[in-house]
């Protein structure tokens, strides 16, 4: 999984031949992207997962990844499609408010994504 947000990355100097011949000078921003698509595994509970295929992901892991590889490219701005797909509107606003909704936060991360993990929350056994 980690490669996909990799991927996802804005403006890297690593790409093409002759920059890729001069990769030195692209590994602080290798390890600055790294740390960034760690920062958001971790966000979406998603870490213990990062040596894992995106193919061996379940549907509601891979929504979070695609989430995840959307902020990996720092937007100003996420449009969601199908918003009427899933049953009602929980929130409409400016992003400054739409941010700080516990509806809209509750109905993407859950209601429990900002609190600590629970011992054996990840499959493991007590």
């Amino acid at each position: 999984m980690l490669e996909n947000l990799l991927l996802a990355a804005p403006g890297q100097r690593g790409e093409g031949a002759l920059p890729a011949l001069q990769r030195p000078l692209s590994r602080g921003q290798e390890r600055e992207s790294e740390r960034r698509a760690d920062e958001l595994l971790d966000r979406f509970r998603l870490g213990h997962l990062r040596d894992d295929f995106a193919g061996t992901l379940s549907g509601g892991q891979r929504k979070l990844l695609e989430l995840a590889r959307a902020l990996m490219t720092r937007p100003v701005m996420l449009l969601f499609d199908e918003p009427m797909a899933d049953g009602r509107l929980v929130g409409e606003g400016p992003p400054h408010t739409i941010g700080r909704n516990a509806a809209v936060v509750d109905a993407y991360l859950g209601k429990r994504h900002d609190e600590p993990e629970a011992a054996g929350e990840q499959g493991e056994e007590e």
